[in-house]
């Protein structure tokens, strides 16, 4: 855990703020996805980047289990966790190879998992989010909301049937 959130950090209107906030607490996250049988397959990943946007980065290796998974059905699904607060981001990933994006997100936290960033088989794996979830235990906050590109009905999602608010991103 990278360090802990004020509580007020998570009091903004706009739920796309308080996720991005609440995401920036977490240095790993566990990264789920799908073999070709369809059966899941979760793993703790380090998170390198949190985009305001929502789109999360790891990194990986080109032959990794999770790259080819990923490869054959990018729905993906990543989720967090602390004392406190946690949070589910479902959304398509895909594996880029680019030497350039690596060296912009490399830190030295990253050799936990690799001996080094000029390793050629290190690619990235990003996360565009389609729908998310968080919850803050200070209280009964919950939020789950549909990021823009798929609320295309102009209609406002509802609760759910577990009484969570839905909350479209505009």
């Amino acid at each position: 855990m990278k360090n802990l959130i004020d509580p007020s950090a998570l009091d903004s209107t706009d739920p796309r703020d308080d996720l991005y906030t609440l995401l920036l607490e977490f240095d790993t996250a566990m990264v789920t996805t799908r073999d070709p049988e369809r059966d899941y397959h979760s793993r703790p990943m380090a998170l390198v980047r949190v985009e305001h946007g929502g789109a999360l980065y790891f990194a990986t290796l080109l032959d990794a289990p999770e790259a080819h998974e990923i490869a054959n059905d990018p729905e993906t699904l990543v989720t967090v966790q602390s004392t406190t607060h946690f949070a589910s981001i479902t959304g398509d990933a895909m594996v880029i190879h680019s030497h350039d994006l690596l060296d912009e997100l490399w830190s030295e936290s990253l050799h936990i998992w690799f001996d080094s960033k000029d390793d050629p088989r290190i690619a990235i794996l990003i996360v565009e989010p389609r729908f998310a979830e968080y919850w803050d235990q200070r209280g009964t906050t919950s939020i789950a909301f549909l990021f823009e590109s798929l609320n295309t009905t102009g209609e406002h999602p509802h609760a759910d049937e577990t009484g969570t608010d839905m909350a479209p991103l505009h």
